[in-house]
């Protein structure tokens, strides 16, 4: 997780409902997200890196059993979207939205599902993506990871064009743990998000360490340098491809 999605990850936590900052894009019916290879994160030198387009798209698709709702949330001081951030939104059950990004945008996606009184409140499930050219490189670089650092709602993969799986994790954590902390309105808070001394997640939040962010060094779920092809797919639900 770079420092800037490490600062808006603060942020997010910190947003209300009545904030204007989120993800909603026209849908279509979900197609799977490619699994012909599971990406293993690595040190990508500057020299090793291939430029990438000029605009990255991100694609969200809905696998979730239920309608899901989204909040994204950019850096206000850097480049944004194409369009314009769009308001929240609800995506139905199998449907899928994207959005293009330029060099310079940094931003996160949040999700819950949509039912009862659940609601995006900064303890969620995010997708953390930028497209900037880092310190020591001279092209754009696309990064993308899946965290729970701040909580678990969903499960979330994405994966890259020609690359396959690059980060997140698939298991519903729900039916697996006990969750230390229910917010009580669809996310589990993590104890340790604000941790920067762990070195292991939190019991509810082990099944997927190593391929999602579970605490805030655990850098197995990031991506860096392998997403050039100038696609990111996510995919929310539990019967997304496996990662690992």
């Amino acid at each position: 997780m770079s420092p800037k999605c490490m600062n808006l990850a603060r942020i997010l936590i910190g947003l209300t409902l009545g904030l204007p900052t989120a993800f909603s894009r026209p849908t279509q019916a979900a197609s799977p997200i490619p699994t012909a290879q599971i990406f293993t994160p690595g040190t990508i030198a500057a020299s090793d890196v291939v430029p990438g387009p000029p605009l990255v798209t991100i694609t969200i698709s809905n696998h979730h059993i239920t309608d899901i709702s989204t909040m994204h949330k950019a850096d206000p001081t850097a480049a944004q979207e194409i369009g314009g951030i769009a308001a929240p939104g609800i995506m139905a059950r199998g449907a899928t939205a994207e959005f293009a990004v330029p060099t310079g945008w940094t931003g996160m996606v949040a999700v819950v599902e949509d039912s009862g009184t659940r609601a995006i409140v900064g303890d969620e499930s995010i997708i953390e993506a930028n497209y900037v050219v880092p310190d020591g490189y001279t092209v754009a670089v696309a990064d993308v990871d899946v965290s729970y650092v701040a909580g678990f709602s969903l499960p979330i993969v994405c994966a890259c064009d020609g690359t396959g799986l690059v980060t997140g994790c698939n298991k519903y954590l729900w039916d697996i743990g006990i969750c230390p902390l229910n917010n009580g309105v669809g996310s589990c808070i993590n104890p340790l998000r604000d941790d920067e001394t762990a070195t292991q997640a939190q019991d509810f939040f082990k099944p997927c360490q190593g391929s999602a962010y579970t605490f805030v060094e655990d850098h197995g779920g990031n991506s860096f340098g392998v997403c050039q092809s100038g696609h990111i797919g996510c995919c929310v639900g539990s019967d997304c491809p496996t990662r690992p």
